[in-house]
């Protein structure tokens, strides 16, 4: 995702939002976390000094809550 067109835009959007009350996540998939310079670059140093970005981290159970499961049969 083209993340230097896109989250100006939206965070832009978002502007009636406080900083502090809003947190970016990084999505990673089964993929490593990102170093904090590949960061910069998926980010930039604005957005990285301005959020709180967390790297979501699929595998860590602690940090996973199940909700259910959809009407569609999907666990959540």
């Amino acid at each position: 995702m083209p993340n230097d067109r896109v989250l100006p835009v939206l965070l832009s959007e978002l502007s009636h939002v406080a900083d502090g009350q809003m947190v970016l996540i990084n999505t990673l998939g089964t993929h490593r976390p990102h170093t904090d310079a590949e960061m910069v670059e998926l980010l930039g140093t604005e957005i990285l000094g301005r959020y709180q970005v967390i790297q979501h981290n699929c595998c860590a159970d602690d940090s996973i809550v199940y909700l259910g499961v959809t009407r569609r049969s999907h666990e959540v």
